[in-house]
């Protein structure tokens, strides 16, 4: 996601792979999840901020 946050998104992408290794998951089940949040949000037609939400708490989602 093109946001001018480029190295927030990739340390968070790094976290959840790591996240992702560390509980068993599938190797990316963090960004299949962020992508598919946002191809929802598309088909809901939220706006920038809203989409950015759905990003960062995907990639968060498991991090915590």
């Amino acid at each position: 996601m093109a946001d001018g946050n480029g190295t927030i998104a990739e340390l968070l992408c790094a976290l959840s792979a790591a996240s992702d290794l560390g509980m068993g998951q599938p190797l990316e089940h963090g960004l299949k999840t962020a992508y598919l949040g946002l191809e929802l949000a598309d088909r809901l037609k939220l706006g920038s901020a809203d989409r950015k939400a759905v990003f960062y708490g995907a990639l968060l989602k498991d991090a915590g």
